[in-house]
């Protein structure tokens, strides 16, 4: 019986690490903060990489995590003494930067991922990935 409970939760761990990944997320922006919030149905306790990169300087004033809560995630970042210029968030599931549970479900390097949301990495070789990228101009 043991068996088989321990066949069938792997059946289901696989099934669940097959289905298609869905991510949306979404910035706002006033004088002082750009905020990004997003919904996915990532596993909760995913973790969100994100940059903050100014276009002139080549320069990253801001990076960091959040991690997925109940299917949604957020950050806010305080612009208020960024220069005056474009800025770029770029917002990446990176799979080798997950915790180990996490990797369990999705893979070291992605393996497990799936769905229109998903791209290969033009940086490292088998490296599958999520990341959505938003422009803002700080005047």
């Amino acid at each position: 019986m043991k068996k088989v409970l321990l066949f069938l939760g792997l059946i289901f761990l696989a099934a669940c690490s097959n289905d298609a990944v869905e991510y949306e997320d979404e910035m706002s922006i006033d004088d002082q903060t750009v905020t990004i919030e997003g919904t996915t149905n990532l596993e909760d306790g995913s973790v969100i990489n994100y940059q903050v990169t100014n276009y002139k300087e080549t320069e990253i004033p801001e990076e960091g995590t959040t991690e997925v809560q109940d299917g949604s995630f957020s950050y806010t970042v305080d612009i208020s003494d960024y220069e005056p210029g474009e800025y770029e968030v770029y917002n990446a599931f990176i799979p080798y930067k997950q915790p180990e549970e996490i990797k369990e479900i999705y893979g070291e390097m992605g393996e497990n991922l799936s769905g229109d949301v998903v791209v290969e990495s033009g940086y490292v070789e088998d490296l599958k990935l999520i990341e959505s990228t938003e422009i803002f101009e700080k005047d």
